[in-house]
């Protein structure tokens, strides 16, 4: 992408909506930038104190964030913060054109695939002898039929384009219990027009996944690092994290030692945030993925000291990128109301009580709810507080039959 003379200090242009763009937003704007936001049909981001519409961002709303789209932007300059694997590549596309005004510090689209091909990602981990989950590729029937009976006892299916997947089933993934399980399921999948892989299952608990964030300027350094440990999810196999703290990257050297293998060898560039899993049989970290992009709870990285998305806005500038050499440890987050469909489930397994629960949120950062920001979070909260009397409240046509069967007695 261009790079700005150091003198220019352009808006930052975020692409992408929901809490990775709130997220990123905030973190900019605290940090003294000018933002626009392409998502213009996101209450939530909408209602931010810093939320400014990108002018010709309506033709998002129709089209996404394209090669296309990005050049009807109506910006002198403009430095742009991917949040979503799809605006990832349409930067990294974008690239090959040299635009004079955009300006990124992201990794061209052959790596940026890499990582978001669950297939070529398992075939790059295999190839570096990094520790991850056994994945096989399933392209047709037969593929299912020639695995093992033992391995679909803990697998499932999964899609090689996640972001798709989950827009169209609204789940990350399938359990399957069988090889006729599977091969019923793969079929309903593969006629959606989605690929899959059958992955093994690494078992363990919630705590036993650990996340390792940050940054990697265009000269190949790692300017910055942050761990986090799961405590909480929600759903609870393939699900989100709803309580989290920061840890220090010594608890975790494995995995961080296995990651900057991966992208040193890819010679990946820009923000990351990679997530594993400790197996509970060995002990050992099994890399799961690794996000190309800002993600969910990037401002609970600057908050905690590790400021990702001004490392890629100075970057892209040609601006100098410090190396941050520590953060806040034991640090926690919550997003409060996923983690009370957490505690749900949780209840579901064995008696919970809500106190005890919620202890752990008192003093803990949010992904949305912030003081300084308020009108996410309010309307969060009514949206859900409506959803909820909605579900709850009698239907009219139960009403209806409930009025005549009262007439008749």
């Amino acid at each position: 992408m261009q790079r700005a003379s150091k003198r220019v200090n352009p808006p930052a242009l975020i692409l992408g909506q929901g809490i990775t763009a709130l997220g990123a937003l905030r973190a900019l704007a605290e940090a003294g930038k000018r933002c626009f936001v392409t998502a213009t049909d996101d209450p939530i981001v909408a209602e931010s104190r810093w939320y400014q519409p990108a002018p010709g961002s309506e033709h998002f709303s129709e089209l996404g964030v394209t090669p296309d789209t990005l050049r009807q932007l109506d910006f002198d300059r403009a430095v742009l913060i991917p949040c979503s694997d799809n605006a990832a590549l349409a930067v990294a596309r974008l690239d090959a054109e040299r635009p004079e005004n955009l300006y990124a510090c992201v990794s061209p689209e052959d790596t940026l695939l890499l990582f978001q091909d669950k297939q070529r990602f398992a075939e790059l981990l295999s190839d570096l002898r990094v520790p991850h989950p056994h994945t096989f590729v399933i392209g047709q029937e037969s593929d299912i039929d020639s695995l093992d009976a033992e391995i679909f006892s803990h697998a499932f299916l999964k899609p090689v384009d996640s972001q798709s997947f989950i827009a169209h089933y609204g789940v990350k993934a399938f359990w399957i219990d069988n090889k006729s399980s599977a091969i019923a399921r793969w079929q309903s999948i593969h006629e959606s027009g989605f690929e899959t892989v059958l992955q093994e299952y690494v078992p363990g608990h919630a705590s036993d996944h650990c996340f390792i964030d940050g940054f990697v300027d265009s000269k190949g350094r790692t300017c910055g690092r942050f761990a986090r440990r799961r405590l909480r999810m929600d759903p609870p196999d393939f699900g989100n994290s709803t309580l989290m703290e920061s840890v220090p990257l010594a608890e975790v050297s494995a995995a961080a030692d296995s990651l900057a293998k991966v992208l040193e060898s890819t010679g990946y560039k820009g923000i990351f945030s990679a997530e594993f899993k400790r197996d509970s049989r060995t002990g050992e970290f099994r890399l799961l993925e690794v996000n190309t992009r800002a993600w969910w709870y990037v401002d609970f990285a600057r908050r905690c000291g590790v400021d990702v998305c001004s490392m890629a806005y100075d970057d892209a500038l040609g601006r100098p990128v410090g190396v941050v050499s520590g953060y806040v440890t034991r640090k926690r987050c919550v997003y409060p109301h996923r983690d009370l469909r957490a505690y749900r489930n949780a209840r579901k397994i064995a008696p919970v009580s809500l106190i005890k629960w919620c202890m752990p949120w008192f003093g803990a950062l949010q992904p949305v709810f912030r003081f300084k920001d308020p009108m996410p979070a309010i309307l969060a909260t009514l949206k859900i507080l409506r959803g909820f009397v909605a579900r709850r409240a009698p239907s009219p046509r139960r009403f209806i039959g409930w009025a005549k069967a009262r007439a008749r007695r």
